[in-house]
């Protein structure tokens, strides 16, 4: 999951989402750019469930909040049709 701070999130904005986001047992990864901040919740599909409940989006200073991974099932099914389609294609 990745959180992007608007331009005028203060230090205790970002604070405040990386210590929620370490309450559900994922590591916030902060990164400062020139013009905002970017928090990365670095952990496993379980994490990524625990931090999307949060409602990350309502907090101050957050701008938005994206999902990094596909859930599971849908990539399985993407790559299987993929694989289909790639094998069609050389028959």
């Amino acid at each position: 999951m990745m959180i992007v701070m608007k331009a005028t999130a203060t230090e205790e904005d970002v604070r405040s989402v990386a210590e929620r986001i370490e309450s559900v047992g994922a590591r916030a990864d902060v990164s400062e750019g020139a013009e905002i901040t970017v928090i990365g919740a670095i952990g496993d599909r379980d994490h990524d469930l625990r931090v999307a409940d949060l409602g990350l989006e309502t907090y101050e200073g957050v701008d938005h909040v994206m999902p990094i991974l596909k859930p599971y099932r849908l990539a399985t099914l993407a790559d299987a049709l993929a694989a289909a389609i790639s094998e069609s294609r050389s028959a």
